[in-house]
């Protein structure tokens, strides 16, 4: 079974420009790609807790995505 993920960001954009568009899809590409990748950490490791996901997600995902901000890192464990 494939359980949908959301989460809405809200920022005002006008007008929105290609760059703009751009670095958005960027972001929610890469966005996708770390919670895929924390999920698969999870699953793997038997994480049933959010500190043991921590432990074993973070620094991994910090290393990935070294230009997102931490917020989305911490996101996206808590998310998987």
């Amino acid at each position: 079974m494939i359980k949908t993920i959301e989460k809405t960001i809200k920022f005002k954009l006008i007008p929105l420009t290609k760059n703009d568009r751009s670095q958005l899809l960027s972001l929610l590409n890469d966005y996708t790609a770390m919670i895929r990748g924390a999920l698969e950490i999870i699953v793997r490791n038997d994480a049933r807790s959010r500190k043991k996901a921590h432990e074993l997600c973070y620094r991994v995902l910090r290393e990935r995505y070294p230009h997102l901000y931490n917020k989305f890192v911490q996101e996206a464990y808590k998310r998987a």
